[in-house]
């Protein structure tokens, strides 16, 4: 069965859950993968990408992305430079919120945030924050406290496209693998997973190590929300009291 690259990608969103559309609550979606063979399939896919991932990041730093409205084409670092107001500056701020479910809650409190669960968020590959109660009450889940310390920017409207950027490296790594992502099987939909959780990790190694951004203030609807792409600029996390 043939389809279209667009229509891949939608038929891909009917079955895959929409993460992009939701908080991340610092899950990976192989935790909700629950065919042990399917999980081993994307292990090992994945493996293969990590064997290749120099190569396959100095690929994806060559590409020319264009057609994202508003923004000037370039590559990927120049799209992403364009999601932020500004220059990063060092911030300390304490008491940030975030809300995650109770079987992980424990583990967070113990062990951090890890940067490999990280997934698709509104604003890109982030762990979400609120800055008040207020800006969390629509999520369930339990609530827990942490500092932030590390460079700081505004993100401002332009990184709700981040999803368009991510589906353009998307096809870039399925060509360095030599994937067909004209053909649809429940293979490619399984390797187009794997391949989403790649190129959300480079967006988010981009904005950390090349544009030295640890956290950034979202501009949106709703006030008080808090994104950060580096875990290791969260310390203190406890549960609120």
């Amino acid at each position: 069965m043939k389809i279209g690259s667009l229509g891949f990608v939608q038929k891909i969103g009917n079955i895959i859950p929409k993460t992009q559309a939701k908080v991340s609550f610092g899950n990976n979606l192989d935790e909700f993968c629950t065919n042990p063979s399917e999980a081993e399939f994307k292990k090992k896919f994945r493996a293969e990408l990590d064997s290749k991932k120099e190569e396959i990041y100095k690929a994806l730093d060559e590409v020319k992305i264009k057609d994202i409205s508003n923004l000037k084409e370039g590559t990927p670092v120049e799209i992403i430079s364009q999601f932020f107001d500004g220059e990063a500056q060092y911030t300390e701020i304490p008491k940030l919120m975030h809300k995650t479910f109770p079987q992980n809650a424990l583990k967070i409190v113990e062990d951090g945030f890890s940067e490999k669960k990280i997934n698709t968020t509104a604003y890109g590959p982030a762990i979400y924050f609120g800055t008040n109660e207020g800006s969390l009450e629509i999520y369930s889940g339990i609530l827990l406290n942490a500092d932030f310390k590390g460079n700081c920017a505004d993100a401002n409207v332009n990184i709700e496209k981040s999803n368009v950027l991510k589906n353009s490296l998307i096809k870039e790594i399925a060509t360095q693998m030599g994937i067909d992502m004209m053909q649809y099987s429940p293979e490619i939909m399984l390797k187009f997973s794997v391949m989403e959780n790649f190129a959300n990790e480079y967006i988010r190694e981009k904005i950390v190590n090349d544009l030295k951004i640890d956290g950034a203030f979202a501009k949106s609807s709703r006030e008080g929300y808090f994104l950060v792409f580096n875990p290791k600029a969260i310390s203190n996390i406890n549960f609120r009291h």
